[in-house]
């Protein structure tokens, strides 16, 4: 039963056709949050294997690779997903000495042929 409270002390008893489900709140964010992380790690997953596939040929500049992986050419999506490949070895760049170099572009190194061919 559910009773409303409407205006001038008036109530009115409702019964419900179906009773109320009482959710476990500490269950219900578990699970969710292991499906936002697994479907985070195969969106991340996805988008490394376009970036390592894109400059498999030939080297390519950020821009380049950001595009391949459907991201936009921010700093932010830079230190995200090409850092971590150039720290892995899976990447290397072009001009080491001069990392901010508007010439800079990424190829892929051995690890990464590795990589790609698990």
């Amino acid at each position: 039963m559910q009773i409303l409270e409407i205006g001038m002390r008036l109530r009115f008893i409702v019964p419900l056709q179906q009773p109320l489900k009482v959710y476990d709140k500490s269950n219900t964010s578990e699970q969710v949050s292991e499906q936002v992380s697994e479907q985070v790690s195969e969106q991340v997953s996805e988008q490394v294997s376009a970036i390592l596939l894109d400059c498999q040929y030939r080297s390519r500049s950020k821009q380049e690779l950001l595009a391949a992986a459907g991201l936009a050419n921010v700093y932010l999506n830079y230190k995200r997903h090409i850092t971590p490949l150039l720290e892995q070895g899976l990447l290397e760049m072009t001009i080491p000495d001069k990392p901010k170099s508007r010439l800079q572009q990424y190829r892929l190194t051995e690890a990464g042929r590795l990589f790609l061919n698990r």
